[in-house]
């Protein structure tokens, strides 16, 4: 069998850096090196579901693959825009933070650049540990070809997880006019926008925010209201000062402290970062429904304020029980669809690394991580297995987000060519 140095698991913005960073900061160093990335979608896809109409970046462009390891980079977001012949007119609108729409654009450009190391329709199923002699020496990785379902297995000796985090849905309940945000675009093309229906959304953020906004606009007949657990919409803290909790330079100093530190820390500065929404898309939903309160119609759109969803059944419509957040008072509320924009969850305990984790260190739930994003594993395991993304707890609020992705792409490049020069470029395979 053919042994790879590294396999990636997923091709979103975090692995595409991981490979720029390869590629422009080690060529020398991972030239003959066997590298591939594996992305169960069919093609370059990101965030696809909640490409809204005008939505907009939350962080500067510089803040892209690569600018803040490396300006000079080919795969910026600015050499995008001069390859696209837009880089003038872009810098007329006199604005840091780009479209959605553009910034997949950009995403799918650098993806194209590396499609001889990336297999698309490739899902994952299992990561399964291959010993020799009481050593853990290689990983399989089995995959399923999503067009054909024809299984295969990759054997590596290095592993890099970056797959994104999972959609939390708070109340656990079936039903197809119940589903998360994650779906969103794909899921509301069902629904006629003539029709006088009730729509409830569970969530606090930008996306609850942003779907309310497309509620209210597209469903001019509809019922929209957002179950919300405070008084409204919480404009996001991306001040200057603040926004330097999202620097590279945070993450040694996060790392460092003690498991109580971090912990104050990341509840501090939680309002950077979840539960808060832009302030001009505040202002303009508190504009609009100043706006409909005016005259003697019933207001069709609002918020259920200081309000928890407790569960949800289901008869002629979908039936919401509420329960209030200052008294602790229950009341119900008939809906016909329910968007859940309630987030994502990142656990570094994945499910696809279960046969490994006889040999993780830390507890089952809480694996240890080293500083190099790498999770930490007994003697007797060999394989370096990376997490992307899915590491808050220990290197900090930014891990989530675009804002580290070049220099932590740079972080765990470096930590790959260092322990695997310790390795032949062609070894035989473990039978």
């Amino acid at each position: 069998m053919d042994v790879q140095d590294l396999v990636g698991i997923g091709f979103g913005p975090s692995n595409m850096g991981l490979a720029i960073a390869l590629k422009e900061d080690f060529a020398s160093q991972t030239a003959g090196r066997k590298l591939i990335f594996l992305e169960g979608k069919t093609t370059h896809s990101w965030h696809h579901p909640m490409m809204l109409p005008n939505a907009k970046m939350q962080i500067s462009f510089m803040k892209d693959l690569c600018f803040l390891r490396n300006p000079a980079s080919a795969y910026t977001f600015v050499n995008y825009l001069h390859q696209q012949q837009r880089l003038a007119r872009f810098a007329n609108l006199r604005d840091f933070n780009p479209s959605r729409k553009e910034f997949d654009d950009y995403l799918r450009w650098v993806a194209c650049q590396f499609s001889d190391i990336t297999r698309y329709a490739s899902r994952v199923e299992a990561v399964l540990p291959v010993e020799h002699r009481g050593q853990v020496t290689h990983l399989d990785v089995r995959v399923r070809n999503t067009l054909t379902q024809d299984m295969s297995t990759l054997r590596t000796r290095n592993l890099v997880l970056a797959i994104g985090g999972q959609p939390v849905m708070p109340v656990k309940y079936e039903h197809p006019h119940v589903f998360h945000s994650s779906s969103f675009l794909q899921r509301i093309t069902q629904y006629d926008n003539s029709r006088p229906q009730r729509f409830m959304v569970v969530g606090a953020g930008q996306s609850a925010a942003e779907i309310y906004q497309y509620l209210i606009d597209r469903f001019p007949s509809a019922e929209v209201r957002v179950v919300c657990s405070g008084i409204g919409f919480k404009q996001a803290d991306d001040s200057a000062y603040i926004n330097e909790i999202f620097d590279h330079a945070m993450v040694d100093r996060f790392f460092n402290l003690n498991e109580r530190e971090r912990s104050a820390l990341l509840s501090r500065h939680h309002d950077s970062n979840y539960a808060v929404a832009d302030l001009a898309l505040i202002e303009q939903l508190y504009r609009e429904e100043y706006e409909a309160s005016i005259g003697d119609n019933r207001q069709r759109f609002g918020m259920l304020k200081f309000s928890r969803l407790i569960s949800l059944s289901h008869d002629q419509g979908i039936h919401a029980q509420l329960r209030s957040t200052l008294d602790g008072h229950e009341y119900s509320y008939e809906a016909d669809v329910v968007v859940f924009a309630t987030g994502y969850h990142r656990r570094q305990n994945h499910t696809l690394l279960k046969a490994v984790s006889p040999w993780l260190a830390g507890s089952e739930d809480q694996p240890r991580l080293t500083r190099s994003y790498t999770l930490a594993t007994h003697e007797s395991f060999a394989p370096r297995i990376y997490i992307q993304g899915m590491s808050e707890a220990t290197h900090g609020l930014s891990d989530t987000l675009l804002s580290v992705i070049s220099r932590r792409s740079h972080d765990i490049a470096r930590d790959f060519v260092e322990q695997s020069t310790m390795q032949p470029v062609h070894q035989e395979p473990v039978l």
